[in-house]
């Protein structure tokens, strides 16, 4: 099971047993709504491996408690999930295409990182930003959004 992208992510039969990439937040302070998601996700085992799961979706209230979602909210969490689980069990989901998923959002969170430690350390911490913003991962990044902003066209 995954857990540090403090989202929830696709999951998967691999096998007997079962791929789950995040189940998102559970207790951590969530700035924005939709990292106050996650899943609650119980396993049946038996000796062959993985029987049956359930997936129980819940908020993270203001208090950072969690609470089972509503009927409503439960479906459209769950539809949500089987949306980004159907592209790894049909094997769409390639290096390119994850690039386009995490881009933004990976940008926006570590560019706001930057700024704090150029205000904090100044210019040596704005020379290792220059940097990173060329590195070829971050190049990646670039071409990711620009391919899910053209998809989306």
């Amino acid at each position: 099971m995954g857990h540090h992208p403090h989202v929830v992510q696709g999951i998967e039969r691999y096998k007997n047993g079962l791929i789950v990439y995040s189940l998102g937040n559970f207790q951590f302070i969530a700035d924005r709504e939709k990292n106050r998601s996650s899943v609650i996700l119980t396993v049946k085992i038996n000796k062959n491996g993985i029987e049956d799961y359930k997936i129980i979706p819940v908020k993270i209230d203001e208090n950072f408690i969690p609470c089972v979602m509503n009927n409503q909210n439960t479906q459209e969490m769950l539809s949500f999930i089987n949306k980004i689980s159907l592209p790894i069990i049909e094997e769409r989901l390639n290096e390119k295409r994850w690039f386009e998923e995490i881009s933004k959002e990976y940008l926006v969170g570590n560019m706001k990182s930057w700024i704090v430690r150029i205000k904090k350390y100044g210019i040596k911490h704005l020379l290792q930003c220059i940097k990173w913003l060329i590195s070829p991962f971050i190049v990646k990044c670039y071409l990711g959004l620009l391919r899910q902003r053209l998809r989306k066209r």
